[in-house]
């Protein structure tokens, strides 16, 4: 709980993984008593709660939201499903600020944080609303390029051949093991193995509300070592008992 608490602090989205972990560890970790899972939730919101006094001494309500308040409304528009993932999100975000209105940016310009987040959030769901269709399709889309097998987005003045290159030599043999490993070992999966699998997890529901580009997902990749390190303890089993 304290890792996760110092790692919420510096990268607010490790808190897609703590909202599967915690139904997981209540429903399926026999070991994991009702009062520990009280203290486990209490010691994360404990170390984030300077982060919460201080939203809410300036907003008057604990705030978990994003930086700017438009990540919601950037992640889900019409250039996400045409443009993304070989666009850059921020170009796309670029884009949708270009093409407001008038009244909006007027609007934007004297509101405060929470009301430009509530304002633009509008803007998101007015978008699935009308386009339910395309909507599921950008989500499946976000999902999906989690795992990509090209290096996302594409960047003018940087080396894209060479990013590509060591994307291919070493993500696509890490992750194909690496997924090998929890699928040849799903009879004796371990309550450890489990929380690397809902760690990836939490990446593409992240992914599908949000987005992910292949720089983001680096860190998640620690889920492919450890299935790894299970395909590597199969095969190695697999040949003693040969």
């Amino acid at each position: 709980a304290i890792l996760l608490g110092a790692t919420y602090l510096t990268r607010s989205t490790i808190l897609f993984f703590f909202l599967l972990l915690i139904p997981y560890l209540f429903f399926f970790v026999k070991e994991f008593k009702f009062k520990w899972l009280v203290l486990f939730g209490t010691v994360f919101f404990l170390f984030i709660s300077p982060m919460l006094l201080l939203g809410y001494s300036v907003y008057r309500k604990p705030v978990l939201g994003d930086h700017s308040g438009s990540r919601f409304w950037v992640a889900n528009n019409t250039y996400i499903l045409k443009d993304y993932p070989k666009t850059s999100v921020d170009r796309i975000e670029e884009r949708l600020f270009n093409e407001l209105d008038s009244s909006d940016v007027a609007y934007l310009k004297g509101a405060g944080r929470l009301e430009k987040e509530d304002y633009l959030k509008n803007k998101a769901f007015t978008y699935i609303k009308e386009n339910p269709a395309d909507y599921v399709k950008t989500i499946l889309k976000k999902g999906i390029n989690v795992f990509s097998l090209t290096y996302n987005p594409r960047a003018s003045g940087k080396n894209m051949f060479l990013r590509q290159l060591l994307h291919a030599v070493f993500y696509w043999p890490l992750m194909l093991m690496g997924i090998l490993g929890f699928i040849l070992n799903y009879r004796r999966i371990t309550h450890i193995d489990s929380v690397f699998i809902l760690f990836y997890l939490s990446l593409i529901a992240l992914a599908m509300l949000l987005w992910a580009h292949t720089r983001h997902t680096v860190v998640y990749h620690i889920s492919f070592l450890w299935g790894l390190l299970l395909f590597v303890q199969y095969v190695s089993k697999d040949s003693i008992t040969q």
